[in-house]
């Protein structure tokens, strides 16, 4: 990765700090962005899957997160794809305290991140169609499928319609 790309792949984080922290409600938290040129390093990775794009170091009792964000892979998306890692990582920030720890035999501890991470995913896509949907409508603008790219399962409520 170049500098430039390394510049330009940051400027594109920075301004989606700037459009979804206070929307979010993550303004008056303390917030890091941390830029990775390389892989998550071998302490980082109890956080992330080595092929993650992103993850997040959040202290709720402290209200403070750290988003860190693999530039390489960053760089490669498209503008929607990156706003969506971004509003899936301020979520994790948001459910933090909730995360479940897992017991063995009474002394270690494992993370089970299953259920936080499909419930981050599942806020992202809702906050990132309700910020459609109000722009739409703030701009008049109608007809846009703003669940494009997602699947309508026959026999649900969006299916029936």
């Amino acid at each position: 990765m170049t500098d430039s790309e390394y510049n330009d792949t940051r400027a594109r984080i920075v301004a989606l700090a700037g459009k979804w922290l206070a929307p979010l409600g993550l303004k008056w938290w303390k917030v890091h962005l941390e830029y990775a040129r390389e892989g998550f390093d071998a302490e980082e990775r109890h956080q992330a899957n080595a092929q993650a794009t992103a993850y997040t170091n959040a202290s709720w009792k402290y209200l403070e997160a750290t988003f860190t964000f693999h530039l390489p892979r960053c760089a490669a998306m498209e503008d929607d794809e990156l706003e969506y890692v971004f509003v899936h990582e301020c979520c994790h920030a948001l459910v933090n305290e909730q995360r479940e720890v897992v017991r063995h035999n009474g002394t270690d501890e494992t993370l089970d991140l299953g259920h936080e991470e499909r419930v981050c995913t599942t806020l992202a896509k809702a906050f990132l169609w309700t910020w459609a949907a109000a722009t739409e409508a703030r701009d008049g603008v109608q007809g846009r499928d703003i669940a494009a790219g997602h699947k309508i399962v026959a026999g649900s409520a969006a299916a029936d319609e």
